[in-house]
């Protein structure tokens, strides 16, 4: 294997982990949903956001790469997908942070269940009147 598809394997590896890691993140947030409620919605958005960013930073750079070195220069254009990809952690990141502090919900106290009309015939005390008609 030579170096330009060993770099090509990592930078896949570490690409699909941007993407895979946030995800696995907002699944682990939606299993804690009935538990923790709108704390574990928001976790579960910001990982959503954070997962979005290497995606938007793709596709970007694929349409745009040329002329962010023309306009830019190199030096200047290898920060690119940092700024690119800035937003979208550091929402995510806030989302996070914000679920993980809020105080949670309280707890319902449970309910009585009531039913409505009269008991079925099969749990009345037995009468000796007649049927009515």
């Amino acid at each position: 294997m030579t170096d330009y598809e060993t770099a090509r394997l990592v930078s896949l590896i570490v690409g699909s982990a941007n993407v895979l890691v946030p995800l696995a993140g907002a699944v682990v947030a939606g299993t804690f949903l009935r538990r923790r409620g709108r704390n574990a919605r928001l976790a579960m958005i910001g990982c959503l956001v954070m997962a979005v960013s290497p995606i938007v930073v793709s596709v970007v750079l694929a349409f745009a790469t040329d002329s962010l070195y023309d306009e830019l220069g190199l030096a200047m254009a290898i920060n690119a997908p940092v700024l690119l990809a800035l937003p979208f952690h550091l929402a995510g990141l806030g989302l996070i942070v914000a679920g993980a502090l809020a105080a949670p919900a309280p707890a319902l106290a449970p309910q009585a269940v009531y039913l409505a009309g009269p008991l079925p015939a099969v749990d009345r005390p037995p009468t000796d009147a007649a049927p009515s008609v």
